[in-house]
This record gives structure tokens, C-alpha cells and sequence, in this order.
């Protein structure tokens, strides 16, 4: 299984199904990765999933924030 598939579409599950019958307090953590914030020489692959990630775990938390 691709990096890509854990650690980027993985999160993505729980967050549709579960995320309807959370408490509103609840929450996801996602941990991208070092290569989110500090990319390395050969690292082009991981630096672009971790950053993946963090668009993943940022778009739902605007999606389901409160309105206000």
C-alpha cells in the first residue's frame, strides 16, 4: 500500500463516517509528518504526502466548524 493511501486517504475515512454523530467538543487528531514542515534531499514523495495531509485534515475542520 502507497503512502498516499494510509496516511492521506486514511484520515479521510473516519472523518465522513464518523464525524455526523460526533459531539460537537469532539475532534480528529492527523499527524503529518516532518517532511510537512522540514523537506529533505530525496524526501520529494514524503514532503508532498505530509503536505497532503495537512490539506486533509484542514479542509474538513472548516467544513464542520460552528457557524456562528
Amino acid at each position: 500500500m502507497l503512502p498516499v493511501h494510509t496516511k492521506v486517504a486514511g484520515p479521510i475515512m473516519p472523518a465522513k463516517h464518523f464525524a455526523p454523530t460526533m459531539p460537537k467538543t469532539g475532534s480528529f487528531v492527523v499527524r503529518p509528518g516532518v517532511t510537512a514542515l522540514q523537506p529533505d534531499l530525496g524526501l520529494l514523495a514524503a514532503a508532498a504526502t505530509d503536505n497532503s495531509v495537512n490539506a486533509v485534515a484542514r479542509s474538513p475542520a472548516v467544513e464542520r466548524a460552528p457557524l456562528h
